[in-house]
């Protein structure tokens, strides 16, 4: 039996990617964006730095996107270890810039994003 819903849904990515073209951290989880929709976060995201797409399992990752990550500082692929210790205590929670946007909720998953504006 099939847990998650096979559909790539890129639309999430590409409004973040449209109209935030200043973001400087995403932290986007279980998103069921794909390939296309991340590309245009980091095409279109220029000063984007820090990225975390932990658990959006629709991504492979598959095209030129090297080029692209090379200007991020931090970033977590899809595949990461979710028992992992994160201890980034260089990420500051309780800036003014930065905010909690839930924006659905998938299963039993919460999907949501932290944005950092610069």
């Amino acid at each position: 039996m099939q847990q998650w819903p096979s559909k790539v849904d890129d639309r999430e990515a590409m409004v973040i990617a449209e109209t935030m073209p200043r973001l400087l951290h995403l932290e986007l989880g279980f998103g069921r964006f794909g390939d296309r929709g991340l590309n245009a976060i980091l095409t279109k995201c220029k000063a984007l730095t820090h990225l975390d797409i932990q658990g959006c399992w629709r991504v492979e990752l598959e095209g030129d996107f090297e080029d692209k990550f090379e200007k991020l500082l931090t970033f977590k692929g899809p595949w990461v270890n979710d028992y992992e210790s994160d201890n980034d205590s260089s990420e500051e929670d309780g800036d003014e810039g930065s905010f909690f946007l839930r924006v659905g909720l998938m299963n039993h998953f919460l999907l949501g994003f932290k944005v950092i504006l610069g």
